[in-house]
């Protein structure tokens, strides 16, 4: 009994076309993660204060961080998230979410009462600050939590609260 096999040959010619035009077609509205950098302090919403430049020192790029995006908070820079409460209020409503990739807080990220965060990573030694129990969701916050990490702070405040009574004990 004699067996036969017959092998089809592709051209690689074709091969190397029609795995190019996957990657094209594909490929074509994926965007590569960016990593911003603060330029300046101020509302996370304002593009003038984020910039593509490492040393945080020349506004390059436009716009600011989008979905997926990295971030690095630079020493000295304060970043607000606005959460529609008071100042973000007025004239409109301004609360931002915020889906990002790696977050490298070096100096301040305030997140106000803001909700519903994610990051892919969280490190560095600065402070997040939040004004209620609105930690993000957070792939992998090791580097900024463990100690003999980048060990960073997470401040709780509060924005407005009454008093009514005080009560000393002891």
């Amino acid at each position: 009994m004699h067996c036969f096999v017959v092998k089809k040959t592709i051209d690689m010619k074709y091969y190397y076309a029609i795995l190019l035009a996957l990657m094209l077609l594909l490929g074509a509205g994926v965007k590569a993660q960016d990593t911003w950098y603060t330029l300046a302090s101020g509302d996370w919403d304002n593009p003038d204060i984020w910039t593509l430049d490492p040393a945080g020192a020349v506004p390059v790029g436009s716009g600011g961080p989008v979905v997926g995006d990295n971030v690095i908070i630079l020493t000295g820079k304060t970043v607000v998230v606005p959460d529609g409460n008071a100042p973000y209020d007025s004239p409109s409503v301004r609360d931002v979410t915020l889906d990002l990739g790696k977050v490298k807080v070096i100096g301040q990220l305030d997140l106000r009462k803001s909700s519903g965060h994610a990051f892919t990573e969280l490190s560095g030694n600065g402070r997040l600050l939040m004004a209620e129990d609105n930690y993000p969701l957070i792939g992998d916050a090791s580097k900024f939590v463990n100690a003999g990490e980048e060990e960073g702070i997470c401040v709780y405040y509060v924005i407005h609260r009454s008093v009514k009574r005080l009560f000393f004990l002891g």
